[in-house]
């Protein structure tokens, strides 16, 4: 059985036009096997294929991203089997997207391998899709939802993370004032913010260049923070940025590790 989380070689399906309704779309598709089957997304973007995965708790912070194609779109969706597909469709019907899987050989197995499929179309073929296997397509950047992304400047901070609505949150704050971090101000604001009843917040302080976003990646037992945006940059000092995030408490475990 297959489960080590790597790329496999991307595979090119080369098929007329965008196809009449019902028929595989024109796709190159790049497979990560070993995961549980889950939803699927779609996005303008490459999808981060460790962030996404933290719709089942298992995130990553090594997670794959296909090259970046003008007038492109991607499209996650997961599939199971004994073995690891040889051919790998979207099809859309109507405003439904969906897979097609076929494994090279029928293979009886005590338990099925998952993986996920990314499959980079053109936008003009996705467009006004509704649905991923009939159901509603999940965030790409998985279940944390970025709040706010504050420059700090170039000063180090001795704390790196904390649960908004704690008393954590206010040392940060405290940290944040020592180090004499730009935009305090803001930084105070969303420090001393509650998350709504039935989410949690957490902040975290991210090192790096030019960075523009962030994402937050959720495995079983941590929560990990990763800057975004800031791809081939360079610096000679390097910039410090405050992240928050709120997540739905049902998707974390009750005491969750932060990391960094």
């Amino acid at each position: 059985m297959k489960t080590a989380r790597v790329l496999l070689s991307l595979v090119l399906f080369v098929l007329p036009g965008c196809g009449a309704d019902g028929d595989a779309l024109r796709a190159d598709v790049a497979l990560v096997p070993g995961v549980p089957e889950a939803g699927g997304a779609i996005s303008d973007r490459p999808i981060d294929t460790g962030v996404f995965q933290g719709w089942y708790g298992q995130g990553s912070a090594l997670g794959h991203q296909v090259t970046a194609r003008p007038g492109s779109n991607y499209v996650v969706v997961s599939g199971a089997g004994c073995t690891l597909p040889e051919r790998s469709e979207l099809v859309r019907t109507g405003d439904d997207l969906h897979a097609r899987f076929t494994e090279e050989d029928e293979v009886d197995c005590a338990q099925a391998d998952g993986w996920i499929a990314q499959f980079t179309v053109s936008a003009d073929a996705v467009r006004g899709v509704r649905t991923i296997g009939g159901k509603p397509p999940l965030a790409p950047d998985g279940p944390g939802t970025l709040e706010e992304f504050i420059p700090l400047g170039s000063r180090p901070v001795d704390l790196r993370h904390a649960e908004l609505g704690t008393d954590q949150a206010q040392e940060l704050y405290r940290a944040l004032e020592r180090a004499g971090s730009t935009n305090l101000v803001r930084a105070g604001a969303t420090l001393e913010s509650s998350p709504p009843q039935r989410r949690r917040g957490f902040a975290f302080v991210l090192t790096g260049c030019a960075e523009l976003a962030a994402v937050l990646v959720v495995d079983r037992t941590a929560l990990t923070a990763k800057a975004t945006g800031g791809e081939g940059t360079n610096c000679v000092t390097a910039n410090h940025f405050l992240a928050t995030f709120t997540i739905d408490r049902d998707r974390i475990p009750p005491d969750p590790v932060l990391s960094p």
